[in-house]
């Protein structure tokens, strides 16, 4: 339980299981008062609330010592910021490792407890919007970092799924589909209920967009080339749920990721990449670029001033990110914006998996190299 709690980011609790239906012993003399309708299955009833309290004591244990065991792995500057939040008091009253999840992610997002709220919120947006998957992490390490930015952007107050225009139309369809089903039904407006699902069947598919949006184009543009031609001829198959992206991304098969891959003079120049497969002239070697006259000739690898020499985007090592192809200008605009105005540093994460802002709040150098 506190395993799962802990995953879906909600604290559990243990409520009492509702009393079996009982009935009259007499129904002519109520005086007598009342037995179990079924007595089997009141035995159980009474069995599980000798059990509650002990179920209890045993989550708040549980519970506790999840939250010591999230708090000594947090390093002292991590400590430091959540003492600083003004409710810190009461999550170290609660012990609520749930809470304790939500404030370390705050910190790792940049979210500071202490700038002007509406300001503190955009700030978490824009880091969502410029959020992209390394080109070395993995599919569940992406996800996991990718619903850590959205949960912070939540409990700041930003709502990026209230879409009116698309909610109504989705309620429409939805009763339309109901009145289908019931021929007695006449009214064709949404009731409540199923404007409740719209909205959380919108929500659902913005979030999934957004986490699909920030896949590695290197990995997972063919991916998105297949979504988007299968819209245009009648096939909506995207998915509707960050479940649904990650199972995708984790089946589709994609081609080997390209490095070096795109032309980035005019059709004049003379020279062309190396394309794999095909006769013994059209052998693919990485870095190497061929002239009309089919000579092959090494092309420059430019590195900034750590050495590092690929796109942190795509890979590429014939440009940097500033240059990426597979990025459109607004894209570029924001990512150089984001690298001004926000705190990078507490993104970033050593190793394999670094996130795509890390890498580019960490190698601010090599854009102006």
């Amino acid at each position: 339980m506190v395993a799962r709690a802990l995953e879906s980011e909600t604290t559990p609790t243990i409520t009492a299981p509702p009393r079996p239906p009982h009935v009259p012993i007499d129904p002519a003399n109520p005086a007598l008062g009342e037995r179990p309708e079924d007595p089997g299955e009141f035995a159980i009833w009474n069995a599980e609330i000798g059990l509650i309290a002990k179920r209890r004591s045993n989550l708040r244990d549980g519970l506790s010592k999840a939250y010591a065991i999230l708090w000594e792995q947090c390093s002292p500057s991590v400590q430091g910021r959540i003492k600083g939040m003004d409710d810190y008091p009461t999550l170290e009253a609660s012990r609520d490792p749930v809470d304790l999840i939500k404030k370390i992610h705050q910190v790792c997002c940049g979210a500071d407890a202490h700038r002007q709220p509406i300001y503190a919120m955009v700030q978490t947006v824009k880091a969502l919007a410029t959020f992209f998957q390394g080109n070395r992490q993995s599919n569940e390490d992406y996800k996991e970092k990718f619903d850590a930015h959205w949960s912070v952007v939540e409990q700041l107050g930003g709502n990026l799924v209230n879409h009116t225009e698309f909610i109504d139309e989705r309620a429409a369809e939805i009763a339309q589909e109901a009145m289908a089903r019931d021929a007695t039904r006449t009214d064709a407006n949404p009731t409540d209920a199923e404007m409740e699902c719209a909205r959380n069947e919108i929500a659902a598919e913005v979030k999934a967009a957004f986490m699909l949006s920030g896949a590695s184009n290197s990995r997972y543009k063919e991916l998105k080339d297949y979504l988007e031609n299968q819209y245009v001829t009648g096939s909506d198959n995207y998915p509707r749920s960050v479940e649904g992206v990650l199972a995708l991304m984790n089946n589709f098969r994609v081609s080997e990721p390209r490095r070096g891959g795109y032309r980035t003079g005019g059709e004049d120049d003379g020279l062309a990449f190396v394309q794999e497969g095909g006769d013994d002239n059209k052998e693919e070697k990485e870095g190497a670029i061929v002239t009309q006259s089919g000579k092959k000739e090494e092309k420059e690898v430019k590195t900034n001033s750590k050495g590092e020499s690929a796109c942190f985007h795509c890979g590429g090592k014939d440009h940097w990110i500033r240059e990426c192809p597979e990025l459109t200008e607004a894209q570029k605009g924001q990512i150089l914006v984001q690298l001004g105005a926000v705190d990078g540093s507490s993104l970033v994460q050593k190793g394999d998996g670094e996130e795509e802002t890390s890498q580019l709040a960490g190698s601010s150098s090599g854009l102006e190299d």
